[in-house]
């Protein structure tokens, strides 16, 4: 990871934030925090899988998962990638050994 102050850091929002018409399924899952951040970037996966890929974390340092399993594929392919922050409760999808084992921090978003 650069560590140039003018790299933002980037934050992805799994693609299953918004419903089959691609309007978002929550009133606020946390957008606005960001508008006048623009040390933030942030962007939503637009392809959904079961299991979150490196492919989709991309250069992400942090990344916003509501359904999708967070594997140690997912963390061990994604360098960039320093935190993990579940929307909702509990841990069940997120193989935290991995997380732990590839210095990501994993967070609970409600």
């Amino acid at each position: 990871m650069s560590n140039s102050s003018d790299v933002p850091f980037r934050v992805a929002f799994t693609g299953d934030f918004l419903d089959a018409t691609g309007q978002p399924k929550y009133r606020d899952y946390g957008l606005p925090t960001f508008a006048d951040q623009p040390q933030i970037a942030h962007r939503l996966i637009t392809t959904s899988s079961p299991e979150l890929t490196p492919e989709q974390v991309g250069d992400a340092h942090g990344v916003v998962v509501l359904t999708p399993r967070v594997t140690r594929r997912t963390v061990s392919g994604s360098p960039d990638l320093l935190a993990i922050s579940r929307f909702g409760v509990g841990y069940d999808a997120v193989d935290v050994p991995a997380c732990t084992d590839n210095d990501v921090l994993v967070l609970i978003a409600v």
